[in-house]
């Protein structure tokens, strides 16, 4: 019982972290393209 609780909520973390990860490559990706835009109109 003790490992699978701890299996758990390993894995939730790493679903959290992941989370967060793909959320800052989107946020990064984004100012990416919006300076790529902001270049081109320079």
């Amino acid at each position: 019982m003790g490992a699978f609780e701890t299996k758990m909520t390993l894995r939730v973390d790493l679903q959290n972290l992941s989370q967060q990860i793909i959320k800052k490559q989107t946020t990064q990706m984004f100012y990416g393209y919006q300076l790529k835009e902001l270049l081109k109109r320079i």
